[in-house]
């Protein structure tokens, strides 16, 4: 199935181990939950669809003007909430939900990783900053984007215990961490 290899030493994990990993995800459909106009998530797209991915891959967005922004680059994108994604059990090989999960309630996420789970056939990856990193809403080029609040603290204990494998990520002198989770699923 999935032999996926982490630098641990960088903060973008789930970025860096698609690139470092990219003839395992050749000809898998995705979907990707979140993605912001500055974001890593464009960059993954694009490198995608530049080694020959010609499967389909969506866009999961809530903030309008992302999703005008990203409508540019010829993806899917469908505007709606991840806690209530509007697809069918099995829609997609592929989850890559990054800097995102932290923007719900701690005690949703389990029922929305189940849903998110769902989707996919194959593989949930997900990344997010570890520990207690507050944000509030950001001011972006179209106005405040209220969905970019932190509502939860996260640790990597939170997603071993919901069932993940985990990598922690970032040089040892940055205050910040990020956690990189992910599920291989047989169905």
């Amino acid at each position: 199935m999935y032999n996926l290899k982490f630098n641990s030493s960088s903060l973008m994990l789930l970025s860096n181990c698609i690139y470092d990993n990219i003839s395992q995800f050749l000809n898998k459909s995705f979907l990707f939950l979140g993605c912001r106009y500055d974001s890593e998530d464009i960059k993954i797209l694009q490198k995608l669809r530049a080694c020959g991915n010609r499967k389909k891959q969506y866009v999961l967005e809530i903030f309008k003007p992302n999703c005008q922004y990203i409508s540019q680059y010829d993806w899917n994108v469908i505007q709606g909430n991840f806690c209530d994604p509007p697809f069918k059990n099995n829609f997609c090989d592929v989850v890559y939900w990054s800097g995102s999960i932290e923007h719900l309630e701690k005690n949703e996420i389990p029922k929305v990783l189940k849903k998110i789970e769902s989707l996919a056939k194959e593989l949930v990856l997900i990344e997010t900053v570890q520990g207690n990193y507050p944000q509030g809403p950001l001011q972006t080029p179209w106005g405040i984007n209220k969905y970019e609040e932190h509502l939860s603290t996260l640790y990597e204990q939170d997603f071993i215990d919901w069932g993940y494998k985990t990598v922690v990520g970032g040089n040892s002198w940055e205050s910040l961490r990020h956690i990189g989770a992910y599920k291989t699923l047989t169905k």
